[in-house]
């Protein structure tokens, strides 16, 4: 799903919140592990989202160009009518194959109740409208999923088939949208959003708060490794709202039918992020990633709420620049490999890249959401050797290839010495060794400029085409340091 317009006031009002302080450092109160001890190491998920291309690129073959292409996690989507159809295992095959492939850490948004069960009117979009009977109890007399429950029934049959492979829940996808209308936002800190605001959602506040509690008792119940996380939201304000109200019906109150706010009903908050909302090269960009979260994470401050995580299951940057929106080749793969890098620096536990391929060919369209592929157009594309992988599924082959299973060390990243102009952070690979992400910052994607890294032993360089050219550099130390030369394409170096 692609986000549209309405971004463009998350990133322009996560910029200027005060919380961020104009920095994108680690944050201190909300840990990756969910609220235990923040012990400074950072696991990260290289995630994908996949897209519908035609029906002989089967989800197994988009696996495979994913996994190529550096996707070692995606974003999976189940809904009600697709299980009517095809049946509650349909995808348990796919996805044992996927895991055994080397895939992990998946997540899923659900959406769409069936027709029966949807608010949506006849020939309304079913992803875009509230389920019926979420007031319904969620259990019965005996314990037992309510199948008055519509959402909760269908919560437990996809839980029931797919937690062997997924244990992340996102609740609905961006349920937040408002189209153009970002007005409306402004008035959410201290009013509900109305029905009519939520284009995607067509309901109040109160009920998605209540589908939020209805998923998270059903998940809890049925899988004791269960999280589950909001549908991918924009604006800080409709956080800010779900934290205010209880799914009291009428007005959010607290009674004691409804005696918890929104913040209980959640494990994982899931942010929407594209860069090209806002001017600036890759370094805006990414450093604006962070931000987001900071202001997202100011809004769980405020409601003295603890103990979230937090991912991002859409964000991408396009290989062509479009108006006055930034773009190209540079800027999308340079967006990748440092947005990914940060967010894994502040403990987000993963980025889904959207999308896997582009849905035209070159001069076909001039959206930019078009051009954010890993691979060329795809639409033709039944067979995986025929994709053409693009500059942005070249940089990101080279960064997970070589940092997947890797953590990002916060305290080797503080104490890295890196000159003005250049960024980085410090990492452990998988099997225990250094490792660094550098690169220059700059006004365009043109700047360059050098870091010196301690080592005892010599480190290998991978440009961001190694996944191409299988070609490193080498650099051995000199009194116990390294140096190396950095450009505003970020370099992987290895420890060895």
């Amino acid at each position: 799903m692609r986000a549209s317009v309405w971004l463009s006031l998350v990133i322009l009002a996560a910029c200027q919140n005060p919380a961020s302080n104009g920095t994108d450092g680690p944050p201190g109160a909300h840990n990756p592990d969910g609220g235990g001890v923040d012990n400074g190491l950072y696991p990260f998920a290289y995630g994908m989202n996949y897209g519908y291309y035609n029906s002989s690129l089967t989800d197994v073959k988009a696996s495979t160009l994913a996994f190529a292409a550096g996707g070692r996690s995606h974003r999976h989507k189940l809904t009600e009518p697709f299980l009517d159809q095809w049946g509650d295992s349909i995808h348990v095959n796919e996805l044992d194959t996927m895991t055994k492939g080397g895939q992990s850490a998946l997540i899923c948004f659900l959406i769409g109740a069936s027709a029966a069960h949807s608010n949506a009117p006849s020939g309304g979009d079913l992803e875009h409208y509230s389920p019926k009977n979420l007031y319904e109890p969620i259990f019965t007399t005996t314990g037992d999923v309510n199948p008055n429950n519509y959402w909760a029934a269908f919560v437990a049959r996809v839980v029931t088939n797919y937690k062997p492979y997924i244990h992340q829940w996102e609740v609905w996808n961006e349920p937040d949208q408002v189209g153009g209308n970002w007005q409306a936002t402004q008035s959410w800190t201290t009013s509900p959003p109305k029905p009519s605001d939520l284009g995607w959602w067509n309901d109040s506040i109160f009920a998605y708060i209540r589908m939020l509690r209805v998923t998270y008792a059903v998940v809890h119940k049925l899988d004791p490794d269960g999280k589950v996380t909001l549908g991918g939201i924009g604006y800080p304000s409709f956080l800010n709202a779900i934290l205010r109200y209880t799914d009291e019906q009428t007005a959010g109150a607290v009674d004691a039918a409804h005696p918890d706010k929104g913040g209980a009903y959640f494990d994982i908050v899931s942010y929407h992020y594209y860069p090209v909302f806002a001017p600036g090269n890759s370094d805006v960009g990414a450093a604006g990633l962070n931000k987001a979260r900071q202001a997202l994470e100011a809004e769980l401050d405020k409601a003295g709420v603890t103990g979230k995580t937090f991912v991002v299951t859409e964000s991408g940057a396009p290989r062509y620049a479009f108006g006055s929106t930034p773009g190209g080749t540079a800027y999308a793969r340079n967006y990748l490999a440092k947005a990914m890098t940060l967010a894994q620096s502040v403990g987000t536990g993963r980025i889904d890249w959207f999308i896997l391929g582009d849905g035209v060919d070159a001069g076909a369209s001039t959206d930019g959401f078009s051009y954010m592929g890993l691979y060329e157009n795809l639409k033709p594309v039944t067979d995986p050797k025929n994709a053409i992988m693009t500059e942005t599924g070249i940089a990101y082959a080279t960064l997970a290839g070589a940092l997947a299973g890797s953590l990002a060390d916060r305290a080797a990243t503080a104490a890295l010495t890196l000159p003005s102009g250049t960024r980085g952070v410090a990492l452990r690979t998988s099997d225990g060794k250094p490792a660094w992400v550098l690169w220059a910052e700059t006004s365009d994607e043109n700047g360059t400029g050098t870091v010196t890294l301690p080592s005892s032993g010599a480190v290998e360089l991978r440009r961001w085409d190694y996944a191409k050219t299988q070609s490193a550099d080498t650099r051995t130390p000199a009194s116990g340091q390294v140096t190396i030369d950095v450009t505003s394409s970020p370099v992987v170096v290895l420890g060895k």
